[in-house]
């Protein structure tokens, strides 16, 4: 049975050139811009989705806990952290955006039967980046709430008023923070808190983070 994929993505170009070589790899495919006009009652084999920016990434798990969707995100970057982001948030696999037809064309058949696929590199620096905290690194009892805070969707603006600083001070003393962790974005620290272990997420504190993007 040929497997159905829908192909999300706000740019029609990139939507309509990745739905293009999935259909000639031989999916049935259909297309949207926003994971919003996606219907609940459509059924799909796999929701193929690109992340373009930092939110994309939350988006990614609303549309998979709103349809029950196995989710491949197509990634802007090949570093580590935004497969980690990925995943994370939700999704089954993923890959680069650029990633050859026949990789792509993998990727989502490995997705759809319930199967990661990731290259080498990626998998071995994911593993690196799951070990525990390094222990030069310096969290404050400040640095913990402020991450906390990010889990839960509070804004930089939110962080400045519990806090008293400035937005602008707020924005980079947590600059300087993802400095230290090793990260570039709210997304993978969230991401690298929860796996050292220094911020916990419940189920109501997720959907109270998803409902403010």
């Amino acid at each position: 049975m040929t497997a159905k994929v829908l192909v999300v993505d706000p740019v029609a170009t990139t939507r309509e050139g990745v739905a293009l070589i999935l259909e000639r790899c031989g999916f049935q495919v259909d297309r949207l811009d926003s994971p919003d006009a996606y219907p609940t009652e459509q059924h799909t084999d796999a929701v193929v989705v690109n992340v373009h920016t930092e939110d994309d990434f939350t988006g990614v798990r609303a549309l998979r806990d709103r349809h029950d969707s196995v989710v491949v995100a197509l990634l802007r970057s090949s570093e580590a952290g935004d497969y980690r982001a990925a995943l994370t948030a939700g999704a089954r696999t993923a890959c680069a955006w650029d990633t050859s037809p026949r990789d792509l064309a993998m990727v989502v058949t490995a997705a759809v039967v319930g199967q990661t696929v990731l290259p080498t590199a990626i998998v071995e620096q994911l593993v690196g980046l799951m070990q525990d905290a390094p222990p030069e690194l310096t969290v404050s009892a400040e640095d913990l709430r402020w991450l906390q805070l990010l889990a839960r969707g509070g804004s930089v603006t939110e962080l400045s008023t519990v806090v008293g600083y400035s937005p602008r001070e707020v924005f980079r003393r947590l600059r300087q923070l993802y400095q230290r962790m090793g990260v570039s974005n709210r997304q993978q620290a969230i991401a690298l808190a929860g796996i050292w272990g220094l911020v916990h997420l419940t189920a109501a504190d997720e959907r109270r983070r998803l409902s403010r993007v």
